[in-house]
């Protein structure tokens, strides 16, 4: 998802704390997929790398970026440096 950055789960996690925040994201995202009525991808641009398109997800027309930002999901993310999740 273009814009944002989360907190990485299981092997990937640097520590517990950011596995359990990465675990309640995945579960976040999960239930406001399912409970949408109309889901729809905004593709933003490629990444870096060319390898993935970034973009949003639309969910009865809200950004689900904004909705994992706003309930500490997720934080802005463009490229710099990214803040620890462990702290």
């Amino acid at each position: 998802m273009y814009g944002v950055d989360t907190p990485e789960k299981g092997h990937r996690a640097q520590c517990p704390q950011e596995n359990t925040k990465g675990l309640a994201a995945t579960e976040f995202t999960k239930t406001t997929i399912a409970n949408g009525k109309k889901i729809q991808v905004a593709i933003a641009t490629w990444d870096k790398f060319g390898g993935r398109v970034l973009g949003d997800v639309l969910i009865d027309g809200k950004s689900l970026r904004v909705a994992l930002i706003k309930n500490g999901y997720a934080r802005e993310y463009y490229g710099l440096a990214k803040e620890s999740w462990c702290n």
